[in-house]
């Protein structure tokens, strides 16, 4: 409908190329919080493909149904998730995080390998992350939809910044008490091997408290 030259846009622009066409603002923002950085967008995947291998089979859908029954748990069924209804992305990843422990079940019983993915740790950060974000741009898409909302108020960048500044104060504290340089320093190792290290790659600064290490204490 919007198409440059056969499109609505096109034959309105043909009579007056002076008229100003627009996408819609709800349309817009979908649009523009549709994308997500590699390792996120690997784990709405992975979500995807577990709700798909359960749900396209009638069989798989009435296992897992069973499943959740005898677990206790208070849903019974996913949701499925549809680019045209991209508010639903929210609310399959939290339904899959509400399930994930009969999830893991049926996925452990079927030898799926995505079974081992509710027992990575950082997947299910990444997990919960979407989660929570994907509620935060709903609520603000449903906010668009509002009575009374014209085009001025709809453009809420105010918003938008404090949303993108938090995340990257977020990124950059994360980094400041986290560095990457941590992992690669062969003087914390005694942390994860405590009695494998040798003497000489422990040093006197690893440790906060006043006189150090005794070095033979382990000996």
């Amino acid at each position: 409908m919007m198409g440059r030259n056969r499109g609505l846009r096109g034959l309105i622009q043909a009579v007056n190329p002076e008229i100003s066409v627009d996408h819609c603002i709800i349309h817009r923002y979908s649009l523009g919080s549709k994308s997500l950085p590699g390792n996120l967008k690997l784990v709405f995947e992975n979500v995807l493909k577990i709700v798909n291998f359960i749900k396209s089979r009638d069989v798989n859908s009435r296992i897992f149904r069973e499943l959740c029954k005898e677990m206790g748990e208070q849903y019974q069924v996913l949701l499925y998730h549809t680019d045209v209804r991209w508010l639903s992305r929210g609310k399959v990843v939290r339904r899959v995080i509400e399930l994930r422990t009969a999830l893991q079940e049926f996925l452990k019983q079927e030898e799926s390998p995505f079974a081992t993915k509710f027992t990575d740790k950082e997947w299910l950060v990444r997990l919960c992350y979407l989660a929570d974000i994907f509620a935060e741009l709903n609520s603000d898409n449903l906010q668009l939809q509002g009575q009374n909302m014209t085009v001025i108020d709809a453009h809420h960048p105010t918003i938008n910044k404090e949303m993108s500044d938090h995340l990257k104060g977020l990124e950059t504290s994360m980094q400041h008490y986290f560095p990457e340089s941590d992992l690669k320093t062969a003087s914390l190792q005694w942390i994860i091997h405590p009695f494998s290290v040798p003497d000489e790659a422990i040093h006197d600064d690893d440790f906060p408290c006043k006189g150090g290490v005794d070095h033979n204490a382990s000996k």
